[in-house]
């Protein structure tokens, strides 16, 4: 009696388990934090800090990263794939389009969603609406996307525009719009928008590197490097690699005491001062 008990015991509390791993949970909203003064202190940011929470949630976005490449030009020779360089990184972007709606938005009702408003009468109901039709903040498509174009307009106060976080999940990335362009779909009999398509470009960083690269102590370049002297190599040549003019050898040959640069020791490691 005991041992059955146990075994059903153990089958109901992994029932549950297994039960609680499959429920839906809410889906949580995207959300854009717009910071009009970044500069100021955190209680002030906290402050003037507003939020527009989206009607839908988006089915996809995109970051993408790049970096400028400078290319050395060798004297008297071909380029090589070696010989680009890479000075700087520019800034990730994110793309992500948003939808705004005021027919419908039951994209995101889940089952315990539509259970508790209908046990919940009138209330639930009401609850319902208020945050499936998205009445709270902005009343039609046409001011959502009005507001979300205004993220491109220089702020009064920091003559900039504003900061924004983009928050969603695991995401949170913040940055500048770059750009922001409003489609309007579809329209009431009065020509009034009644679904819309935003889509932003935000310039910026996801927070979580923006804190690791704050934390890196990069070697500096202008610290002195060192160059082992490879056959055929001359003084002039590592010039043109390292300073973009040959005529510099003369820095390089100073640096490592050289007097006559036509006899130079194979596989020397030489010197290379910066120039300031």
């Amino acid at each position: 009696m005991a041992l059955t008990d146990k075994l059903k015991s153990a089958a109901g509390a992994a029932k549950d388990k297994i039960t609680g791993a499959l429920t839906p949970a809410k889906l949580e909203k995207a959300r854009i934090e717009i910071i009009e003064d970044p500069g100021a202190n955190a209680a002030v940011s906290a402050a003037g800090k507003k939020t527009v929470t989206v009607q839908f949630n988006p089915s996809e976005y995109t970051i993408e990263r790049r970096v400028r490449h400078a290319r050395r030009n060798p004297i008297g020779g071909n380029g090589t794939p070696e010989q680009r360089q890479v000075p700087a990184g520019d800034a990730a972007r994110l793309t992500v389009a948003l939808y705004f709606d005021t027919i419908t938005d039951l994209h995101s009702l889940g089952l315990s969603d539509a259970k508790k408003a209908l046990t919940g009468g009138k209330a639930g109901l009401k609850s319902l609406a208020v945050d499936q039709f998205w009445r709270a903040s902005n009343k039609n498509p046409a001011e959502a996307a009005a507001a979300l174009m205004q993220l491109v307009k220089f702020a009064s106060k920091s003559h900039q525009p504003p900061q924004v976080n983009f928050l969603w999940g695991a995401l949170d990335f913040i940055g500048k719009v770059e750009s922001a362009s409003a489609q309007y779909t579809m329209f009431s009999p009065a020509g009034v928008p009644v679904r819309a398509k935003v889509t932003l470009v935000i310039v910026g960083e996801e927070r979580e590197k923006v804190q690791q690269a704050r934390q890196m102590q990069p070697e500096s370049p202008d610290r002195t490097k060192e160059r082992t002297l490879a056959q055929g190599d001359q003084l002039w040549m590592i010039a043109g690699q390292e300073y973009d003019d040959p005529a510099q050898w003369k820095v390089i040959a100073e640096a490592n005491g050289i007097l006559n640069p036509r006899k130079l020791e194979r596989a020397a490691v030489l010197k290379v001062p910066s120039i300031k």
